[in-house]
Protein backbone atom coordinates (compact mmCIF):
# COMPACT_ATOMS: atom_id res chain seq x y z
CA UNK A 1 0.00 0.00 0.00
CA UNK A 2 1.86 3.08 -1.01
CA UNK A 3 0.15 6.24 0.00
CA UNK A 4 1.20 8.92 -2.29
CA UNK A 5 -0.31 6.33 -5.15
CA UNK A 6 -3.50 6.19 -3.14
CA UNK A 7 -3.95 9.81 -2.56
CA UNK A 8 -3.08 10.95 -6.46
CA UNK A 9 -5.70 8.16 -7.61
CA UNK A 10 -8.25 10.04 -5.20
CA UNK A 11 -7.33 13.24 -6.73
CA UNK A 12 -7.50 11.98 -10.51
CA UNK A 13 -10.77 10.56 -9.53
CA UNK A 14 -12.33 13.54 -7.84
CA UNK A 15 -10.98 17.04 -9.49
CA UNK A 16 -9.93 18.27 -12.82
CA UNK A 17 -6.32 18.59 -13.06
CA UNK A 18 -3.65 20.13 -15.01
CA UNK A 19 0.38 21.24 -14.76
CA UNK A 20 2.03 23.67 -16.56
CA UNK A 21 5.53 24.45 -16.55
CA UNK A 22 6.89 27.98 -15.25
CA UNK A 23 5.70 29.48 -18.47
CA UNK A 24 1.96 28.48 -18.24
CA UNK A 25 2.72 25.52 -21.21
CA UNK A 26 0.76 22.63 -20.66
CA UNK A 27 3.21 19.27 -19.73
CA UNK A 28 -0.22 17.33 -18.18
CA UNK A 29 -4.08 17.15 -18.38
CA UNK A 30 -6.04 14.08 -16.72
CA UNK A 31 -8.98 12.81 -18.12
CA UNK A 32 -11.66 14.82 -16.22
CA UNK A 33 -9.69 17.68 -17.61
CA UNK A 34 -10.68 16.51 -20.91
CA UNK A 35 -14.06 15.72 -20.31
CA UNK A 36 -15.04 18.95 -19.39
CA UNK A 37 -13.19 20.96 -21.69
CA UNK A 38 -13.88 18.35 -25.06
CA UNK A 39 -10.41 18.74 -25.85
CA UNK A 40 -7.80 15.58 -25.84
CA UNK A 41 -4.81 15.47 -24.08
CA UNK A 42 -3.10 15.68 -27.47
CA UNK A 43 -5.12 18.94 -28.07
CA UNK A 44 -3.80 20.38 -25.08
CA UNK A 45 -0.25 19.44 -24.14
CA UNK A 46 2.15 21.95 -25.31
CA UNK A 47 -1.05 24.46 -25.44
CA UNK A 48 -1.44 27.16 -22.66
CA UNK A 49 -4.72 28.04 -20.97
CA UNK A 50 -5.64 30.42 -23.51
CA UNK A 51 -6.62 27.47 -25.24
CA UNK A 52 -10.01 27.72 -23.69
CA UNK A 53 -10.62 31.13 -22.73
CA UNK A 54 -14.01 32.20 -22.74
CA UNK A 55 -13.69 36.09 -23.32
CA UNK A 56 -15.57 36.68 -20.35
CA UNK A 57 -12.76 38.03 -17.42
CA UNK A 58 -10.56 40.90 -18.22
CA UNK A 59 -6.81 40.72 -18.55
CA UNK A 60 -6.68 42.45 -15.18
CA UNK A 61 -8.26 39.44 -13.62
CA UNK A 62 -5.62 37.02 -15.34
CA UNK A 63 -2.72 39.50 -14.78
CA UNK A 64 -3.64 39.16 -10.98
CA UNK A 65 -3.54 35.73 -11.04
CA UNK A 66 -0.51 35.46 -12.67
CA UNK A 67 1.60 37.73 -10.45
CA UNK A 68 -0.07 35.84 -7.39
CA UNK A 69 1.36 32.45 -8.90
CA UNK A 70 4.35 33.43 -9.98
CA UNK A 71 5.45 35.12 -6.71
CA UNK A 72 5.17 32.11 -5.13
CA UNK A 73 1.40 32.41 -3.74
CA UNK A 74 -1.22 30.07 -4.43
CA UNK A 75 -4.03 31.39 -6.15
CA UNK A 76 -8.03 30.69 -5.76
CA UNK A 77 -11.00 31.76 -7.84
CA UNK A 78 -13.77 30.90 -10.32
CA UNK A 79 -13.20 30.84 -13.91
CA UNK A 80 -15.20 30.58 -17.14
CA UNK A 81 -13.69 28.63 -19.39
CA UNK A 82 -14.94 27.56 -23.58
CA UNK A 83 -14.94 23.58 -24.32
CA UNK A 84 -13.75 22.96 -27.72
CA UNK A 85 -17.40 22.51 -28.92
CA UNK A 86 -17.77 26.09 -27.85
CA UNK A 87 -19.82 25.71 -24.80
CA UNK A 88 -19.08 27.24 -21.73
CA UNK A 89 -18.27 25.87 -17.97
CA UNK A 90 -17.38 27.33 -14.58
CA UNK A 91 -14.70 25.86 -12.60
CA UNK A 92 -13.19 26.47 -8.29
CA UNK A 93 -10.08 26.62 -9.14
CA UNK A 94 -6.30 26.67 -7.22
CA UNK A 95 -3.46 26.88 -8.65
CA UNK A 96 -0.39 25.94 -6.65
CA UNK A 97 3.12 26.86 -7.74
CA UNK A 98 5.68 24.54 -7.07
CA UNK A 99 9.35 25.60 -6.24
CA UNK A 100 12.84 24.56 -7.41
CA UNK A 101 15.85 24.20 -5.47
CA UNK A 102 16.22 28.37 -5.53
CA UNK A 103 12.76 29.19 -4.09
CA UNK A 104 11.19 29.98 -8.01
CA UNK A 105 8.14 28.64 -9.09
CA UNK A 106 9.28 25.90 -11.91
CA UNK A 107 5.47 24.46 -12.44
CA UNK A 108 1.95 24.63 -11.35
CA UNK A 109 -0.83 22.51 -10.51
CA UNK A 110 -4.24 23.19 -11.16
CA UNK A 111 -6.92 21.66 -9.19
CA UNK A 112 -10.59 22.32 -10.30
CA UNK A 113 -14.25 21.39 -9.47
CA UNK A 114 -17.03 22.06 -11.86
CA UNK A 115 -19.44 24.84 -10.69
CA UNK A 116 -21.26 25.32 -14.11
CA UNK A 117 -24.99 24.17 -12.28
CA UNK A 118 -24.18 26.32 -9.19
CA UNK A 119 -23.41 29.45 -11.44
CA UNK A 120 -26.36 28.89 -13.89
CA UNK A 121 -28.57 28.70 -10.54
CA UNK A 122 -26.66 32.06 -9.38
CA UNK A 123 -27.73 33.53 -12.99
CA UNK A 124 -31.34 32.35 -12.87
CA UNK A 125 -31.26 33.74 -9.21
CA UNK A 126 -30.59 37.12 -10.23
CA UNK A 127 -32.76 37.48 -13.69
CA UNK A 128 -35.42 36.12 -11.51
CA UNK A 129 -34.53 39.09 -8.82
CA UNK A 130 -34.74 41.49 -11.07
CA UNK A 131 -37.44 40.48 -12.70
CA UNK A 132 -39.12 40.96 -9.37
CA UNK A 133 -37.49 44.04 -8.71
CA UNK A 134 -38.94 45.33 -11.97
CA UNK A 135 -42.24 44.15 -10.79
CA UNK A 136 -42.14 45.82 -7.35
CA UNK A 137 -41.32 48.74 -9.44
CA UNK A 138 -44.22 48.99 -11.48
CA UNK A 139 -46.48 48.11 -8.72
CA UNK A 140 -45.07 50.60 -6.26
CA UNK A 141 -45.57 53.37 -9.06
CA UNK A 142 -49.07 52.46 -9.73
CA UNK A 143 -51.11 51.10 -6.77
CA UNK A 144 -51.48 51.61 -3.15
CA UNK A 145 -49.74 48.54 -1.42
CA UNK A 146 -49.67 47.39 2.21
CA UNK A 147 -48.12 44.32 3.18
CA UNK A 148 -49.22 42.54 6.50
CA UNK A 149 -48.30 39.59 8.82
CA UNK A 150 -50.49 36.51 9.49
CA UNK A 151 -51.92 39.10 12.38
CA UNK A 152 -53.12 41.75 10.23
CA UNK A 153 -50.07 43.47 11.33
CA UNK A 154 -49.15 46.03 8.84
CA UNK A 155 -44.91 45.36 8.19
CA UNK A 156 -44.58 47.54 4.56
CA UNK A 157 -46.25 50.27 3.23
CA UNK A 158 -45.00 52.11 -0.02
CA UNK A 159 -44.79 55.78 -0.82
CA UNK A 160 -48.50 55.76 -2.36
CA UNK A 161 -49.97 54.40 0.48
CA UNK A 162 -48.54 56.79 2.84
CA UNK A 163 -49.62 60.13 0.49
CA UNK A 164 -52.73 59.06 0.59
CA UNK A 165 -53.26 58.25 3.99
CA UNK A 166 -51.25 61.14 5.36
CA UNK A 167 -49.55 58.82 7.48
CA UNK A 168 -45.25 58.12 7.69
CA UNK A 169 -43.88 54.66 6.80
CA UNK A 170 -42.92 54.23 10.30
CA UNK A 171 -46.24 55.45 11.94
CA UNK A 172 -48.04 52.89 9.65
CA UNK A 173 -45.61 49.88 10.41
CA UNK A 174 -46.63 47.59 13.51
CA UNK A 175 -50.30 48.59 13.27
CA UNK A 176 -52.99 47.39 12.09
CA UNK A 177 -55.57 48.75 9.22
CA UNK A 178 -57.58 49.93 11.99
CA UNK A 179 -55.50 52.99 12.01
CA UNK A 180 -56.64 54.47 8.43
CA UNK A 181 -60.17 53.04 8.85
CA UNK A 182 -62.46 56.07 8.07
CA UNK A 183 -65.06 54.55 10.38
CA UNK A 184 -66.96 54.85 7.05
CA UNK A 185 -67.73 50.94 6.60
Amino acid sequence: MDIKTDYKYALEQSSIISITNANGIINYVNAKFCAISKYSAEDLIGQDHRIENSGYHSKFFFNELWTTITNGRIWKGDIKNKAKDGTYYWVDTTIVPLFDKYGKPYQYISIRSDITDRKKGEEELKRTLNEISSYKYALDESAIVAITDHRGIITHVNDNFCRISKYTTEELIGQDHKIVNSGFH
